[in-house]
Protein backbone atom coordinates (compact mmCIF):
# COMPACT_ATOMS: atom_id res chain seq x y z
CA UNK A 1 0.00 0.00 0.00
CA UNK A 2 1.43 3.40 -0.88
CA UNK A 3 2.00 5.95 1.87
CA UNK A 4 -0.60 8.27 0.31
CA UNK A 5 -3.27 5.65 1.00
CA UNK A 6 -2.25 4.91 4.58
CA UNK A 7 -4.56 6.17 7.28
CA UNK A 8 -1.74 6.91 9.68
CA UNK A 9 1.34 8.68 8.37
CA UNK A 10 4.74 8.78 10.00
CA UNK A 11 8.25 7.44 9.94
CA UNK A 12 10.05 5.00 12.16
CA UNK A 13 10.87 6.53 15.53
CA UNK A 14 8.25 9.28 15.40
CA UNK A 15 4.66 9.45 16.54
CA UNK A 16 2.22 9.12 13.63
CA UNK A 17 0.27 12.07 12.25
CA UNK A 18 -3.38 11.49 11.46
CA UNK A 19 -5.17 13.13 8.58
CA UNK A 20 -8.90 13.46 9.10
CA UNK A 21 -9.59 13.20 5.37
CA UNK A 22 -8.00 9.78 5.16
CA UNK A 23 -10.00 8.48 8.12
CA UNK A 24 -13.38 8.63 6.42
CA UNK A 25 -14.48 5.00 6.03
CA UNK A 26 -16.68 5.75 3.02
CA UNK A 27 -13.65 6.60 0.88
CA UNK A 28 -12.60 9.45 -1.36
CA UNK A 29 -16.11 10.09 -2.68
CA UNK A 30 -17.26 11.65 0.58
CA UNK A 31 -14.09 13.15 2.00
CA UNK A 32 -14.33 16.62 3.42
CA UNK A 33 -12.31 19.54 2.12
CA UNK A 34 -11.09 19.97 5.72
CA UNK A 35 -8.26 17.56 5.03
CA UNK A 36 -5.82 18.24 7.82
CA UNK A 37 -7.78 19.24 10.89
CA UNK A 38 -5.70 16.75 12.89
CA UNK A 39 -2.04 17.37 12.15
CA UNK A 40 -0.60 17.33 15.65
CA UNK A 41 1.75 14.52 16.58
CA UNK A 42 -0.45 14.11 19.66
CA UNK A 43 -3.63 13.25 17.70
CA UNK A 44 -4.84 9.67 17.21
CA UNK A 45 -7.70 7.89 15.54
CA UNK A 46 -9.98 5.21 16.99
CA UNK A 47 -12.02 3.96 14.06
CA UNK A 48 -14.00 0.70 13.91
CA UNK A 49 -13.03 -0.21 17.44
CA UNK A 50 -15.71 0.93 19.90
CA UNK A 51 -18.45 -1.44 18.71
CA UNK A 52 -16.08 -4.41 18.52
CA UNK A 53 -14.91 -3.91 22.10
CA UNK A 54 -18.29 -2.92 23.56
CA UNK A 55 -20.25 -5.71 21.90
CA UNK A 56 -17.70 -8.32 20.85
CA UNK A 57 -15.70 -8.21 24.08
CA UNK A 58 -18.41 -6.89 26.46
CA UNK A 59 -16.34 -3.85 27.51
CA UNK A 60 -18.62 -1.26 29.16
CA UNK A 61 -18.51 2.25 27.66
CA UNK A 62 -17.17 3.72 30.93
CA UNK A 63 -14.23 1.30 30.95
CA UNK A 64 -13.54 1.86 27.26
CA UNK A 65 -13.56 5.64 27.71
CA UNK A 66 -11.18 5.37 30.71
CA UNK A 67 -8.78 3.44 28.48
CA UNK A 68 -9.11 6.03 25.70
CA UNK A 69 -8.51 8.83 28.22
CA UNK A 70 -5.33 7.05 29.27
CA UNK A 71 -3.95 7.67 25.77
CA UNK A 72 -3.82 11.35 26.80
CA UNK A 73 -4.33 12.51 23.22
CA UNK A 74 -6.91 14.31 21.16
CA UNK A 75 -8.82 11.57 19.36
CA UNK A 76 -11.04 10.96 16.39
CA UNK A 77 -13.44 8.29 17.63
CA UNK A 78 -15.97 6.49 15.47
CA UNK A 79 -19.22 5.24 16.98
CA UNK A 80 -21.41 2.83 15.02
CA UNK A 81 -25.08 2.88 16.01
CA UNK A 82 -27.46 -0.05 16.41
CA UNK A 83 -28.66 0.31 12.79
CA UNK A 84 -25.15 -0.23 11.42
CA UNK A 85 -24.79 -3.56 9.57
CA UNK A 86 -21.65 -4.57 11.50
CA UNK A 87 -23.28 -3.75 14.84
CA UNK A 88 -26.31 -5.84 13.84
CA UNK A 89 -24.00 -8.77 13.01
CA UNK A 90 -22.21 -8.45 16.34
CA UNK A 91 -25.49 -8.19 18.26
CA UNK A 92 -26.96 -11.20 16.43
CA UNK A 93 -24.35 -13.40 18.11
CA UNK A 94 -25.37 -12.18 21.59
CA UNK A 95 -28.39 -12.67 23.84
CA UNK A 96 -30.92 -9.89 23.18
CA UNK A 97 -30.73 -8.41 26.67
CA UNK A 98 -26.92 -8.41 26.83
CA UNK A 99 -26.41 -5.03 25.13
CA UNK A 100 -29.67 -3.16 25.69
CA UNK A 101 -27.63 -0.15 26.82
CA UNK A 102 -25.60 0.03 23.58
CA UNK A 103 -26.56 3.36 22.03
CA UNK A 104 -25.24 6.71 20.91
CA UNK A 105 -26.67 8.62 23.90
CA UNK A 106 -25.06 6.23 26.38
CA UNK A 107 -21.73 6.39 24.53
CA UNK A 108 -21.77 10.20 24.37
CA UNK A 109 -22.59 10.40 28.09
CA UNK A 110 -19.57 8.24 28.93
CA UNK A 111 -17.36 10.11 26.45
CA UNK A 112 -18.27 13.53 27.90
CA UNK A 113 -17.13 12.37 31.35
CA UNK A 114 -13.50 12.27 30.17
CA UNK A 115 -13.42 14.38 26.99
CA UNK A 116 -14.51 17.71 25.60
CA UNK A 117 -16.29 17.02 22.32
CA UNK A 118 -14.87 19.58 19.92
CA UNK A 119 -16.86 18.35 16.98
CA UNK A 120 -19.04 15.49 15.83
CA UNK A 121 -20.08 14.55 12.33
CA UNK A 122 -22.53 11.93 11.20
CA UNK A 123 -21.21 10.00 8.22
CA UNK A 124 -23.28 9.89 5.04
CA UNK A 125 -24.68 6.37 5.64
CA UNK A 126 -26.28 7.70 8.83
CA UNK A 127 -25.24 4.79 11.05
CA UNK A 128 -21.83 6.06 12.18
CA UNK A 129 -20.62 9.23 13.86
CA UNK A 130 -17.09 10.62 14.12
CA UNK A 131 -16.16 12.59 17.23
CA UNK A 132 -13.20 14.90 17.64
CA UNK A 133 -12.51 14.68 21.38
CA UNK A 134 -9.96 16.43 23.58
CA UNK A 135 -9.10 14.97 27.00
CA UNK A 136 -10.45 16.96 29.95
CA UNK A 137 -7.76 18.46 32.15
Amino acid sequence: MSSSRNRVHGTRGTRPRIRASSMNPCGASCRSSRSSELDSREDRGVVALVHHLAIGRNVPFAELVRWLRGLDSRLVIEFAGRDDPMVQRLLAAKRAETHEDYGRDQFERALREAFELERQEELSAGTRTLYLARPRA
